[in-house]
């Protein structure tokens, strides 16, 4: 109101998240108010620094400790009847905190034996665009150092020669998987003589399309299926958008856990495991909007990304354009959020919905995609012309994975198999941390992902997509 100029988020935080035992404080209050241009706003910056000084700098250690559902959600406290906190100032009775999914065993949920962190999966998938004197580099992949790039798991290229992608294995712990990914990319920079790995989401200025060379994958039939799709992928959208990089924060819950928590039965199958994998995805969706406003490292595009006519943007430099209140504009209109795929209607109400569309759209001629399959001087600029030319080609913040190993497509083996685990993709790279990301935020993903999957997750229709990708731009 008038007189007030704090605009920012407020937190009232339980203090036993970092205490074993109870404290002498349990509520504290922290606000998160960005400067601006205006000279009289108030910065609030709260107390929570003081109150957790003392508490241990590694959390990752909490994961071996017994730590219960109730100190996530309820308080934290064993005994919940007789603690209380706030939230937004209003006393709060501790399992009401979070409003669950009516299919949880709640008595399980929040049994002080339940340790649910050790039951889950976490890997990462980090691209990584390879860069010489400031510009993209020309070099082709070395597979004598590092590997086929068809045959490595862990070290791979993605659109371009030169966009790299580390892939870690899922491991239970985030400082195994961090350490995993650490040594990968130690590994592969020592190996560069005078190319670095761009730490930032958003290429640096590129000419033109030409200088982003295709991954090249070898001779056989997979090597060239792979060619191919990314002719496509080049012809549709440009290259410039295909050497954006980011983080895939890959997650999955034990099948034991998730039947004591979900299923009525002695062994949870794959169609329930859709359900609730599918509620966590339709969260993800409403709540990403978060992310990207806490995560959101790319607030700046080389101007042949944006073009000439866009009077969204400010120059920063002859080659660099940005917006004042960007957060990520790697997953905005001119990155992931492309407007060529704003008209597709996948739905994230089941799995089968799900198939359904994406089999839709790659088997539905597309009039504006059709003219590329007479591209001169190109054998095949394309797989083909519809919608879309496989189901990958579909951007998406978050997806759903088959974890099995075989020849088919994935949405095939989502139909066979079910979901095995979520890819959330949305997060930039953090240009501070040489793996792009760090134990805090896989902590808190973890945690976000948990409250998405156990949170009331009603169906999505058309208008409240239409609202969520809004809230994402």
């Amino acid at each position: 109101g008038e007189g007030s100029f704090n605009k920012a988020l407020f937190f009232t935080l339980p203090m036993d998240l970092f205490y074993r035992k109870s404290t002498t404080r349990e509520v504290t209050h922290y606000g998160w108010s960005p400067l601006t241009k205006n000279a009289g706003q108030r910065v609030a910056t709260g107390s929570l620094y003081n109150v957790v000084i003392s508490a241990p700098e590694n959390l990752e250690a909490v994961r071996g400790k017994s730590w219960s559902i109730p100190k996530i959600f309820s308080g934290f406290g064993i005994k919940p009847k007789n603690r209380q906190w706030s939230i937004h100032g209003y006393a709060t009775n501790n399992f009401n905190i979070l409003k669950l999914s009516k299919n949880i065993n709640k008595e399980y949920l929040f049994s002080k034996d339940n340790n649910l962190l050790k039951f889950s999966k976490i890997g990462i998938e980090k691209e990584s665009l390879r860069v010489l004197n400031s510009r993209i580099s020309n070099k082709p992949h070395d597979s004598d150092l590092f590997g086929s790039p068809l045959l490595n798991k862990f070290i791979t290229t993605d659109f371009s020669e030169s966009l790299l992608e580390f892939i870690t294995p899922p491991y239970k712990e985030h400082k195994k998987t961090l350490k995993f990914l650490d040594s990968v990319h130690q590994n592969v920079s020592n190996k560069f003589s005078k190319e670095i790995l761009w730490p930032l989401s958003m290429p640096p200025f590129i000419d033109k399309d030409s200088n982003i060379p295709i991954a090249y994958y070898g001779n056989s039939d997979e090597a060239l299926f792979k060619k191919v799709y990314r002719n496509g992928l080049s012809n549709r959208y440009g290259r410039q958008m295909q050497t954006i990089a980011g983080i895939h924060y890959n997650y999955s819950l034990d099948d034991e856990l998730l039947t004591r928590l979900f299923s009525k039965y002695s062994k949870i199958d794959y169609k329930e495991k859709n359900t609730i994998y599918f509620g966590a995805l339709r969260n993800l969706l409403r709540f990403n909007w978060l992310l990207l406003f806490l995560f959101g490292a790319s607030p700046f595009v080389s101007k042949n990304i944006v073009g000439k006519n866009d009077s969204r943007f400010y120059k920063l430099d002859e080659k660099t354009f940005f917006m004042p209140f960007a957060t990520s504009l790697r997953m905005s209109d001119i990155g992931y959020q492309n407007t060529k795929q704003s008209d597709l209607d996948i739905s994230f109400n089941s799995v089968e919905h799900y198939i359904k569309g994406l089999r839709k759209a790659t088997k539905t001629h597309s009039k504006y995609f059709e003219n590329i399959s007479h591209i001169k001087g190109q054998e095949y600029p394309q797989i083909n012309s519809n919608i879309l030319q496989i189901e990958d080609e579909y951007y998406s913040t978050s997806r759903p994975k088959s974890s099995m190993e075989s020849d088919n497509r994935m949405i095939n083996k989502l139909d066979k198999y079910g979901v095995n685990y979520i890819e959330l993709r949305s997060i930039d790279l953090n240009p501070f941390q040489s793996t792009g990301i760090d134990i805090e935020t896989m902590q808190f993903l973890e945690i976000f992902i948990l409250y998405c999957m156990f949170k009331p997750s009603p169906k999505i229709s058309k208008s409240r997509m239409s609202d969520i990708r809004k809230n994402d731009l």
